[in-house]
């Protein structure tokens, strides 16, 4: 699964990854955090219960390295999930839950709606690469409710 990095603006540290919405749903979401040592408390919001924060979007919340970390949709609605850490005071590498990211393979059915939602299946056929977007990346700051 491809993954977008957040770097922290003053040293530079990733402190967060994104990933697109279409290929996972919050159930494995939580299943792939739970593989990755170190993460204890995952939790998720329900499907249509409340948020599991006081900023709306917030979809799940764990611990990692004792340091609270969140899974949270920008704005509600957005087509990505910002994994990282509730509050940046205690900065910690989230490498390896990225990497667990990285090495999640979708299903064939959800790699195919996956990539119909995000129209990757056409950036392959012009020849771009299936992630490029006009702009740039979208590198936030530290912080999920920033």
């Amino acid at each position: 699964m491809k993954t977008y990095p957040v770097f922290e603006n003053r040293a530079g540290d990733k402190v967060a990854f994104e990933i697109e919405s279409a290929y996972v749903g919050m159930s494995t979401v939580a299943g792939i955090l739970m593989t990755v040592p170190g993460v204890t408390d995952v939790q998720v919001r329900r499907r249509f219960g409340g948020w599991l924060d006081d900023c709306q979007g917030v979809h799940g919340r764990f611990r990692y390295q004792g340091v609270e970390g969140v899974v949270w949709e920008p704005f509600g609605d957005s087509s990505r999930y910002w994994i990282g850490q509730k509050d940046s005071t205690e900065p910690v590498d989230f490498s390896d839950l990225e990497q667990a990211f990285v090495a999640y393979q979708p299903s064939l059915c959800r790699r195919f709606l996956g990539d119909l939602l995000t129209l990757s299946w056409f950036r392959r056929k012009r020849g771009g690469p299936p992630t490029s977007r006009p702009g740039g990346s979208r590198a936030r700051t530290a912080g999920y409710g920033t």
